[in-house]
């Protein structure tokens, strides 16, 4: 008898165990399940944000290329601002040498025309002077001197200088 009871105790165990088990079992199945919901909603998830970044990607894409188009048509015209400035900053020292002759020549003119009346008796007369030459008024008995061809050297050495910088522009073209 006392191995009847104790078979009886050990298939009662065994059935409690198996009880247990299965328990058990069927929590870990539904964790299972939740799991694999959760990895197929992270899926979908991640296969939805894929194509969201490639169409961003392709959009930036385009957009780099766009801006990159752009710019190599602004490109020439940066290049005609910077010929332009160059061309201008030659220009201007141009004008400025010549200015710069324009205005020794008249000094010394003037100090010419101070040296002549030093010497000569002061007389009643108007006096003025030009680029042409001195000019003095009919009621003088100097005769005048202005010729009516102004000083055509410094015209054509002026010419000349420009020329040359025009020329120096358009061979850097």
């Amino acid at each position: 008898m006392i191995l009847q009871i104790s078979v009886s105790i050990a298939a009662i165990a065994f059935v409690v165990l198996v009880y247990f088990m299965i328990q058990t079992l069927k929590a870990a199945n539904q964790s299972l399940e939740r799991a694999s919901a959760t990895l197929e909603n992270v899926q979908r998830t991640i296969e939805s944000l894929n194509t969201d970044l490639q169409a961003v990607a392709r959009n930036a894409n385009e957009v780099t290329a766009s801006i990159q188009h752009q710019l190599s048509k602004l490109e020439p015209i940066t290049d005609s601002m910077q010929h332009a400035g160059e061309a201008l900053s030659e220009v201007t020292l141009a004008v400025k040498e010549v200015s710069a002759g324009f205005a020794n020549g008249l000094r010394g003119k003037a100090s010419m025309d101070k040296r002549q009346h030093s010497g000569r008796p002061q007389q009643q007369s108007a006096v003025s002077s030009s680029p042409m030459g001195t000019i003095e008024s009919p009621s003088s008995s100097i005769p005048q001197q202005a010729s009516c061809q102004p000083n055509w050297y410094s015209w054509v050495d002026a010419g000349a200088q420009v020329w040359k910088v025009f020329r120096a522009i358009n061979s850097k073209s």
